[in-house]
Parts: structure tokens; sequence; C-alpha cells
């Protein structure tokens, strides 16, 4: 049996350590955060950046780094913080850091102990210490309490070599903080039991390993019964959504999904009050605040007016033929048909979409529309682009709108007539971000074109109006369901087949007028 003993390391006098006189070696410059360092204190920031205000105190940040364990606790480190934050608020006087310069107050701390603690060893400035001296320094930075601990973290770096470099030595210990922050990144500092219920609920509601902004509000209300739905706290979801989401799908993976949990916790907390009503919602009153919440983020993300993203979603609904919420590939082709695009602008628009193998790959509304805005951006671009000077990123209104929307084969009835007016909405000289605010208004004019005919021709649409004044019996502007069988079986488009029928009774229950009528 091995005696495990700490007996023999020496006392470090932490002012003669700091002292004047102490001259640091050309061996000790180098960086000592690494790039992975650097990422996660980024993204892990964000956690006691409760206002999303981009700055902290300095109190938060030093007890978020001590919940980490990234910081020696040791009598060195806690004078070489207290130097360094005395000289950051002689420079900044702000008392807060940002993520940056939270990256830069941890480089000058580890450097400010490292190379000084490395030095009290290295008495010959050989750029060597023993192993035995490297485990007083271990000990020193409570990095190790015995000698057992010592001869296995030596081993990570120095290979059973009697002695060690300045920069195998800084190399063991980015080797330990990494190992401190993958564990803390894999459970955003919260308590196992709390990661396993958060994990329980992101498995019941993820949608492809990745969860959206509606369906939080789905984890909320099996939480506590406490939703977002006041503005403020929609708000900080959206803004908060927007930080953590590195990759800018407008999803949360279950890492960012855990950092957003802890900080909307946080948030409630700081707020002191009731984000929204108390009690749990029953499913359907949190499928309705589910609906305009998408729509709202959905809007945001694409930089879509919420007006068109509720009239994309009519559409959706229209061919969400068993209104499961997802639509096939062959049902996309009929809503974007009906959006006006060829079959060469489809393809374009479901080459936005990662693996559209055959016709059975589901796409739901928030696909649908990402998918459509980032194929109106690209057309819209090379069709300004296609304009002389539009290459240069300006035009006249007056000329190159009607040019380009003419291009874009936007120019009906109903946007020729209010041309004019959208014309004088633009400043004189039009950038990119004007032609695609115009665009959004002169898709709307369309769907409303659309709306009021759904693509029956004026025959067709004579013929309805005719047999449903024939069976409104009371003028009331509604006819019974049965009443609507009769019509339909007048007009020859009584359903036959079953799928025939029972896609009539979806459209009736997601689109009937009440009352039993249409």
């Amino acid at each position: 049996t091995r005696r495990v003993s700490t007996v023999g390391a020496p006392r470090i006098n932490v002012e003669a350590v700091f002292g004047e006189n102490v001259v640091k070696p050309a061996y000790a410059e180098m960086q000592h955060l690494t790039t992975y360092e650097k990422k996660v204190l980024k993204d892990v920031f964000i956690l006691v950046d409760i206002d999303l205000g981009g700055t902290v105190s300095h109190e938060e940040l030093l007890s978020m780094l001590n919940e980490m364990q990234i910081l020696p606790p040791s009598d060195l480190a806690r004078e070489a913080v207290s130097r360094v934050l005395t000289s950051f608020d002689e420079q900044h006087d702000s008392g807060e850091m940002s993520p940056d310069q939270l990256i830069d107050f941890l480089e000058q701390v580890y450097d400010g102990v490292y190379w000084r603690l490395f030095t009290v060893y290295d008495t010959l400035t050989a750029n060597q210490v023993k192993i035995r001296e490297l485990g007083f320094m271990l000990f020193e930075l409570g990095e190790a309490d015995n000698w057992v601990e010592v001869d296995d973290l030596t081993t990570l770096t120095n290979d059973g070599a009697a002695e060690a470099s300045f920069e195998e030595f800084v190399k063991l210990m980015q080797i330990l903080r990494e190992r401190r922050l993958k564990k803390f990144r894999e459970s955003a500092g919260l308590a196992a039991e709390t990661v396993e219920r958060y994990r329980e609920l992101f498995r019941k509601y993820c949608v492809r390993d990745a969860i959206s902004v509606p369906q939080l509000l789905k984890v909320f209300n099996n939480l506590d019964g406490v939703v977002p739905t006041r503005p403020e706290a929609q708000e900080f979801v959206f803004n908060l959504v927007e930080r953590i989401d590195v990759d800018g799908s407008g999803r949360l993976d279950f890492e960012e999904y855990l950092n957003f949990m802890r900080c909307f916790d946080n948030w409630k907390l700081v707020k002191n009050e009731v984000v929204a009503g108390a009690g749990t919602y029953s499913e359907l009153e949190i499928e309705d605040m589910q609906i305009s919440m998408e729509d709202t983020w959905i809007a945001r993300f694409c930089s879509l007016r919420k007006t068109e993203v509720e009239i994309l979603r009519d559409f959706f609904d229209l061919y969400d033929h068993d209104g499961s919420g997802d639509m096939s590939k062959d049902e996309l082709s009929g809503l974007l048909g009906d959006l006006g695009l060829g079959p060469e602008e489809q393809q374009d628009v479901l080459s936005g979409r990662e693996s559209l193998q055959g016709s059975e790959v589901a796409i739901d509304f928030e696909e649908l529309v990402k998918m459509l805005a980032g194929f109106w951006r690209q057309t819209y671009q090379a069709a300004f682009r296609a304009v002389p000077g539009g290459n240069l990123g300006i035009l006249n209104r007056n000329e190159g709108l009607p040019t380009i929307l003419n291009s874009l084969g936007l120019l009906s009835d109903g946007v020729t007539a209010k041309l004019p007016s959208l014309l004088q909405s633009c400043p004189t000289l039009i950038q990119l971000e004007d032609l695609w605010q115009v665009c959004g208004r002169v898709r709307e004019i369309r769907y409303a074109e659309y709306r009021s005919t759904r693509g029956f021709s004026k025959a067709e649409i004579r013929e309805m109006q005719s047999c449903f004044r024939e069976f409104d019996r009371d003028n009331s502007g509604q006819i019974s369901y049965q009443e609507l069988t009769q019509a339909l079986d007048r007009m020859g488009r009584l359903p036959k087949t079953r799928e025939e029928q029972e896609r009539l009774l979806s459209l009736l229950r997601r689109g009937g007028g009440g009352g039993g009528g249409v």
C-alpha cells in the first residue's frame, strides 16, 4: 500500500510571488485559453446575462466562474483576481464585463498565477520543474489532494518524464479546465434530477432532435403552468432563443435547450412576478397560444409581416388534408402551385430542405415558410442585380421597381392598380431591403386575389353562388351540413371515396362556420 501524503509541500508567500522584483521569463509568453474554452465561455455567458444587455457585473461573473470551477481555489488565484479587477475598474469604471472582456480577464488571471507559481520552483529559469515540484504546484492550485492524483494527472501531458516544462504545465491546466467546462455544459449547471426532467420533456416535444419556440410552450405548461403569453415575456423568449441558437436554425438542440431553460428560470426569479396567468392550460388553449406565438416567431425570424404568415398558414391548413401539421411533398406541390410557383420554382423552393427524397418526407409549417423566405430572397436579389445599376446596390424606384415586379411575374391586375401607392411608400432610391418590403406587400395583394376566388373560374364561382343561395332558404348566409351535401351533389362534386369524405370532414372541422353549418 502506497502512503498518500502532501507532507513537504512548501508554503507559498503570496506577497513575494506578486512582488515588483519578480521577472516574467520569456518562455511564459503564451495564450492560456483554448479555442474551446473561449467558445464555451461565450455560450454560457448568457446564463448570468439576465436582461440580455450584453454585460454583467463582476460579482455575477465570479459566481458563475466559481460554479464552473475554473478559477483555482487558492490564495494565489484570489490575489490575481483582485489585482486584475482593480486594473480593469481603473480602465473602464463600469463594474461590468462583456464576453470578450471576460475572456481577457481570465487570460490575465491565469497568466498572473501560472508563470509566477512556476518560477517559484524553476529557480534556474531553465523552463523545467521536477515532477515532485509540479505536484506541489497542483496542491497549491487545488487540482490534487494527494500524490496518487498527481501521478494520474501528470501522465496526461508528461509521458512519465522526470521533469515538466511550463508549456506542459499550462497544457495540463487547459485539459483540467476543459473537463470541467464539458461537464458544466452538459447540464448547464443544473442538478441531475432537473436535467432528467427537462430531458424527458425535450424528447416528448422535439422534432428531429431539436425543439422550436412554439413547442417550448408545451414544456412550460408541463412544468409549472407558467406560460409566457404576455408581450414582455414573449419578447424575452424570442431574444433569448436568438442569442442561444448558435447555428441560426431557429430551433434549439438539447444543449441549447438546457441553457434556455436555466436562463428563463433565472429571468422569472429576477422579475419576481408571474410571467402569465397561473394554472395549467388545456391542450386547446395551448394550441391556440402556440399557433399565435409560432406566427409571431416565424414572421420575426424570416423578416415577414405577421399578416402574411397568417395567410400562409391558411394555405397550409387547406392542403394539410389529414390535419397532421405536416405536409408531404405531393401536398406541398399543390400549395406552391396555388401560390403561383411553376415546377422549376417549386424545385428551387424544395432545394432549401435537406434530404427531400421521395414523396413521404414530412414538412411542417415553420419549415415551409423558411424555405419560401429563402427562395424569395434569392430570387429578388437576382432580379434586383439584373436591372441596370442594381449590381451597385441602389435603384431608382420609378424605373427599377416596375421592371423588377414585371420580371418576377408579380404585376397582376390588383398589383398594377395599387402600384402608384406602392411606389409612393418607397424612398426615391431603393435598396434590396426596400424591394423585400414592397414584394411582401405585393404577395399579400396576390394572396387576397387568390383567396377571393380560390383558383376557380368566374363561371364556377357563379355556379356555386347560385347553388348556395338555393339551399340558403332563410337567407342567413349559412347552410347546414346536410344542405351542403345536397349542394355538392347538385354540382357533381359530392365526395365518393372514403379518402375524399375524410378530407371533407377534416376541412369542415377546421373551417366550419359553427352552429353545425358553413
